[in-house]
């Protein structure tokens, strides 16, 4: 070291404590950004190949176009306002359903990623996909409530 220059002292870091223990925030703390948005619904990963769970399955017209007006109300809601209303919104275990594969592996059945989600539209129609953000990426149809009638 050159004259007249003092030799700076190195910051001490602190040890990390081992012993603390991390909790995990319980689901009612944890706030879900896209629950405050209005749905935008996608068909990006429809399964026009399943032989059930098409826009095929529906017996008459006018059920399907009661599916483009069903969706256009749910637009004008929340995903808040779908989840607490009458529209049975809800989460899959495919284990407790008719499809336990659940959706086919080309349309992105991730359900660490995408958890499996269903809701009524309206009588026994019921629709399963999964989010993304406040996108919902519709997959199957389901009619006649066969999926997960008790759920």
């Amino acid at each position: 070291m050159g004259k007249g220059k003092k030799k700076q002292k190195k910051p001490k870091i602190p040890k990390p404590n081992i012993s603390a223990t991390i909790q995990a925030p319980s689901l009612n703390q944890i706030e879900i950004p896209y629950r405050s948005s209005k749905p935008v619904f996608s068909f990006e990963f429809y399964d026009i190949k399943h032989a059930k769970y098409t826009a095929y399955s529906f017996t008459n017209c006018s059920d399907l176009c009661l599916v483009f007006k069903h969706l256009k109300r749910l637009s004008s809601m929340t995903w808040e306002q779908i989840e607490s209303g009458k529209n049975r919104a809800h989460e899959v275990t495919w284990a407790i359903t008719k499809e336990k594969k659940g959706f086919p592996q080309r349309l992105g059945n991730k359900p660490s990623l995408f958890p499996p989600y269903s809701f009524q539209l309206f009588g026994r129609v019921r629709v399963y996909g999964f989010h993304c953000e406040r996108t919902f990426n519709i997959v199957w149809f389901d009619t006649n409530h066969e999926i997960h009638p008790d759920g």
